[in-house]
Parts: structure tokens; C-alpha cells; sequence
């Protein structure tokens, strides 16, 4: 890269995985290993840890494999449509919390509205998939499970900070205008794990 230093903050700088992922799909990962995120490039220490939600769910995956059968109970069918309309009104209630104008006072307060409109959107995709962690051993039918994760897959992709959705949410920014760069500002402003 090269030019002004500005300019370089503006760009992508890419996912860039690494192995510092992995603690934080694990519980009290993040304590373990919280200086490794006062260093490096905010917007890829965000990225990884986005990706810590979708690997634990996939850690998850095993469990009731061992444990619960794929298919007993009744009670099973009824758990997976509760969990299914859930997962709608959830997928609804996330898109009306973001839709809201990002703050565009300061890169900060930039920065820290993304921030928390992507940590939303995954936590409300995440839900009806814990829902189905838990239903699966209520009812003894690991099935629940799996359709519940299945539910929960487009909320994680729709949250990904991905090239693309950058793009669309500085799109926004620039209509409602701020001419502030949302990549820049992720890329400026540390991110802070507590």
C-alpha cells in the first residue's frame, strides 16, 4: 500500500485469519488471551471475533451426537416450530434495532455503533440456535438442534462484516449524510475486549 496514511486506513485491510480465533470460541477465551487484542488492526480483531460465534456453534455440533438421540419424543415437533416463529420474530426485532441511523459524530462514536449493530444481529441469529441446543435435551431429539441451527445460519452471514456489508453501511452513511469512512473509523478505533 502506498500513499498518505489516511488513505490506507480507508482501505480493506481483509480478514487475514489467524490462530487467535480459537480461545474465543471457548468460555473465559478471551480473558485468557486479551492482550494478544491490543495489538493489531481493529477491523481484523473484529472480524475474528465475529467468527468466535459461528465456531463455538460449530463446536456444538458434536455434542448431542454422543449424547441424544436423533429422533425420540413427541414433544420434539412442537419445541421446533416454537423455536422456528421465534427465530422469525427474532430476525424482525434485529432488523428494526439496526435500522437506525449509526451515530456520526466522531470515528469513536462511529465505530462503536457498527460495533454494536453487528454484535446485535448475532446475537439475535445466535439465539434460536442455543434454544436448540437446550430443546434437544428436553425432548431427547437432537434433530431440534440442528433445525434450530440451520434457523440461525442466515442471522450469522446477514451480521458478518464482510467487504461487502461495509460497503452497504457506508452506502447509508454517505445518504443520510456523513461522509465519514466506517472502515477507517473501525481501523482507527481499538477495539476494547472486557
Amino acid at each position: 500500500m502506498t500513499g498518505e496514511p489516511g488513505k490506507q486506513r480507508d482501505e480493506d485491510p481483509g480478514w487475514h485469519l489467524n490462530w487467535r480465533v480459537l480461545p474465543l470460541a471457548f468460555p473465559y477465551g478471551r480473558f485468557l488471551f486479551r492482550r494478544q487484542w491490543a495489538r493489531g488492526d481493529s477491523l481484523i480483531n473484529l472480524r475474528n471475533i465475529y467468527l468466535s460465534f459461528p465456531l463455538s456453534l460449530a463446536f456444538l455440533v458434536i455434542v448431542p451426537l454422543g449424547v441424544v438421540p436423533f429422533h425420540r419424543g413427541s414433544s420434539a415437533y412442537a419445541w421446533a416450530i416454537g423455536i422456528g416463529v421465534f427465530a422469525v420474530v427474532a430476525q424482525i426485532a434485529a432488523t428494526r434495532l439496526v435500522q437506525r441511523p449509526m451515530p456520526c459524530d466522531s470515528d469513536e462514536t462511529l465505530a462503536a455503533g457498527y460495533r454494536a449493530r453487528m454484535f446485535l444481529r448475532v446475537a439475535f441469529a445466535n439465539t434460536p440456535a442455543l434454544f436448540g441446543f437446550t430443546a434437544a435435551f428436553v425432548t431427547e431429539s437432537s434433530w431440534v438442534f440442528y433445525a434450530a441451527l440451520l434457523l440461525a445460519i442466515p442471522g450469522l452471514v446477514r451480521a458478518a462484516p464482510t467487504r461487502a456489508a461495509l460497503v452497504r453501511e457506508q452506502d447509508a452513511l454517505n445518504a443520510s449524510g456523513c461522509d465519514r469512512s466506517l472502515v477507517a473509523a473501525l481501523r482507527r478505533t481499538p477495539l476494547k475486549l472486557k
